[in-house]
């Protein structure tokens, strides 16, 4: 609230799993397995940029600050490590991680 006092434009992002997310348009979120087949480095590689791109659409603006928290550090951290270059140098000015949870894995795992 700090930020925003200060006139900051702030956007918060909403994670897959949490109860606002289970409007899928063709997955059940108790029906399905499927919508749950997801892990933080599709966050990181689909959800972070989507949010992104949106955003500098609503707003106008050409880079964006990424305060991260927790899980969204994680999701960040993996998003830079596969697509710093071809993203996120073009659309962020920097990213902060606050209380970074990090845990070394791939997809695979």
């Amino acid at each position: 609230m700090l930020l925003v006092d200060a006139g900051y434009d702030i956007w918060i992002g909403n994670n897959r799993g949490t109860m606002y997310s289970w409007d899928h348009e063709t997955l059940s979120s108790k029906d399905d397995n499927e919508y749950w087949m997801w892990t933080w480095a599709d966050m990181g590689l689909y959800d972070d940029p989507a949010n992104i791109k949106m955003i500098k659409e609503q707003t106008g603006v050409e880079k964006v600050f990424y305060l991260g928290y927790s899980q969204g550090t994680a999701q960040m951290f993996y998003g830079l490590a596969h697509m710093e270059s071809e993203f996120h140098a073009d659309n962020i000015y920097k990213v902060v991680q606050l209380a970074p949870c990090f845990y070394p894995f791939t997809p695979e795992d």
